[in-house]
């Protein structure tokens, strides 16, 4: 990196010193490299590096088993093997404000992913904006997960809204090559996480539900794995937790749980497969919520909003947060 301090006679400070400007010029060691320049003082790659070993030297670590997973080897090999992009959350001024699925603008933000407005719904519009330059030509590291999270206020449990192909309501969607894929995060799910329920899952692509998170980037992005997990407002009805509801332990648990899952995968980027690393017969599962028959005739609309939950025949996707 080569650096040039010169001063700038042009224009003065009030005590009449001349400001100086800095010009530099930088050589990347690797072509195509991507590089961020900010104005101000930035929130640096290095000041991240050093967060987990500032958290080692700390005596109090505040949710001790989410830090202890944060600082382990698993979650080491999980950080050299992924890329993660967390958006912390969608709906923060709705929230605030105690909506459970509008925004300040009166909108429900689940769905607006087709064609956000970077005015009315700027947190849809700009973590689009994101998964649109993640797929540009500067970065080629391929896409394998979506994830949204929401709370959930009719099932009970934890569990995936998912995208099967041959239970959407387009037919065009049967001949995706790959068919089998989604199956395989809630089947690993359905074994170590306790507040999850594999009966509980839906897969259905139906027409109303189009512009919502996991259908849009499933669809417009290709990404195979392309879920919404909910989690219950209503409690656990199975398992260690039935009867209670679920706390910030038990949520923190279940992220936990989907990133050991994550763990478990093996890409395959050549065919554009995802397969696990244990044992699972995914074409003979014996699950019911794989081959549900598709809901399309209670959910008709494609511009759902938040008066979806008058339909009791239409399971919804409950709150953007």
């Amino acid at each position: 990196m080569k650096v040039c301090v010169q001063p700038f006679d042009q224009f003065h400070s009030s005590q009449n010193k001349p400001y100086y400007t800095l010009t530099f010029t930088i050589s990347f060691d690797h072509t195509n490299d991507v590089c961020y320049l900010a104005y101000h003082y930035p929130y640096t790659f290095t000041t991240l590096q050093t967060h987990l070993y500032y958290w080692r030297k700390q005596f109090f670590l505040g949710h001790e088993r989410n830090t202890r997973f944060l600082l382990s080897n698993k979650a080491q090999k999980l950080r050299d093997s992924y890329i993660f992009k967390v958006v912390p959350m969608l709906n923060p001024d709705g929230v605030i404000n105690g909506c459970h699925r509008v925004s300040l603008s009166g909108q429900d933000l689940n769905r607006q992913w087709i064609t956000p407005n970077n005015r009315l719904h700027p947190t849809i519009y700009y973590t689009k904006s994101l998964f649109h330059y993640l797929t540009s030509k500067k970065t080629r590291n391929p896409r394998w997960v979506f994830c949204d999270y929401h709370g959930h206020s009719r099932r009970s449990n934890s569990f995936f809204f998912g995208c099967n192909p041959e239970q959407s309501w387009w037919p065009a969607d049967e001949t995706k090559p790959d068919c089998e894929s989604f199956k395989i995060l809630p089947i690993l799910m359905d074994e170590i996480a306790p507040t999850f329920s594999l009966e509980d899952c839906e897969f259905t692509i139906e027409r109303s539900r189009e512009s919502t998170g996991r259908v849009t980037i499933w669809r417009q992005f290709d990404v195979p794995l392309s879920y919404t997990l909910e989690c219950s407002y209503g409690g656990c009805s199975q398992g260690k937790y039935l009867g209670y509801h679920l706390g910030i332990p038990q949520l923190e648990d279940t992220g936990m749980k989907l990133c050991q899952c994550f763990g478990k995968l093996v890409i395959d980027s050549q065919s554009n497969r995802v397969w696990s690393s244990i044992p699972l017969d995914v074409k003979s599962f014996p699950l019911s919520s794989f081959s549900k028959p598709s809901r399309s005739k209670f959910c008709n609309s494609s511009t759902s909003t938040e008066t979806d939950d008058e339909f009791e025949d239409c399971e919804d996707e409950d709150s953007t947060v």
